[in-house]
This record gives C-alpha cells, sequence and structure tokens, in this order.
C-alpha cells in the first residue's frame, strides 16, 4: 500500500514539472510574436541595401496574383514554427525554402516590398503568394485584395 503511495507523489511531482516548462516555441518573451494580441507600431521592413553583397543579386521567379493573409491569422503557428505577426514582412510560397527573400513588385501601382519566406500556401487555385497585412499594406493592395504582383529572388 505504501508503494502505491509513493507511486502516485512520484506522478504527481513529475506532472507538475512537466507543466512549469511552457514551450514558447523558442519566441523571446519581449518580442512582438511573443504577444501577438499587443499592437505594435513599428514594422520591421527588410532593407535590401543593408543585407548584404551578395544578397544585392536578384532573379525573377515569377508572375501571378498575389494575395494576403486574414487578420485573423495573427498569432497562429506558421508552417516553420514561428507565431504570424500581421505586421511582419512574412509571406507563404508553396515552393521557396524558408527564410528565402523575395522582392515582390506590385504590377498595378509598382510599389514593392522585400519579405521573408516562413509559410506554407497559398492553396486556392491560381495564386501564387500570401503576403501578411503589413506586407499587403506597404504594397498597397488591401483595397484590391488581389492583385498581378513579380516576384523576385534575391540572392
Amino acid at each position: 500500500m505504501m508503494k502505491f503511495y509513493i507511486l502516485i507523489l512520484f506522478t504527481f511531482f513529475a506532472l507538475q514539472t512537466c507543466r512549469a516548462q511552457v514551450d514558447n516555441g523558442g519566441v523571446a518573451e519581449k518580442s512582438a510574436q511573443a504577444h501577438p494580441d499587443k499592437e505594435h507600431d513599428s514594422v520591421k521592413k527588410i532593407d535590401i541595401h543593408h543585407v548584404g553583397e551578395k544578397l544585392r543579386k536578384e532573379i525573377m521567379y515569377e508572375q501571378g496574383k498575389g494575395t494576403y493573409y486574414s487578420q485573423k491569422a495573427h498569432g497562429h503557428r506558421t508552417a516553420n514554427g514561428e507565431r504570424h505577426d500581421k505586421n511582419a514582412m512574412v509571406c507563404a510560397h508553396k515552393k521557396l525554402p524558408f527564410g528565402t527573400l523575395v522582392r515582390v513588385v506590385n504590377e498595378k501601382n509598382k510599389k514593392e516590398v522585400v519579405v521573408r519566406v516562413n509559410d506554407r500556401g497559398p492553396f486556392s487555385a491560381g495564386k501564387i503568394i500570401d503576403l501578411s497585412y503589413g506586407a499587403a499594406r506597404e504594397l498597397g493592395m488591401l483595397a484590391d485584395g488581389v492583385v498581378q504582383v513579380t516576384l523576385y529572388i534575391l540572392e
């Protein structure tokens, strides 16, 4: 009978230890991704002139229709494991490796933005890229929703 109580006590402490180790997905506690419900005024942009000499070379990759994430996606996990930040300069692409920097040009108004691939998609027919809300705002595509874009891979 004493062994039974010891086993229960041991199990209780083991579960308490496991509960204390919360996985935050490797996100720093002070970052915008750690608190997706908080609004952040500063949008971190990727400046291609400060990325490095070898990244200034670019290759035209594809043209097609681009869309953007719903604001409901904010805070949800992306395919690479990080939490989606609607204000970050990120995107989803079906084939490009995670971390690839892509210059996206809105063919309607010629505005452009550099984004980093951190998710897979879009999964609707005819679309080639899903952009974060912040990237879509910079491209001036919020009112249109779907725009013709050209993608350039930065090397």
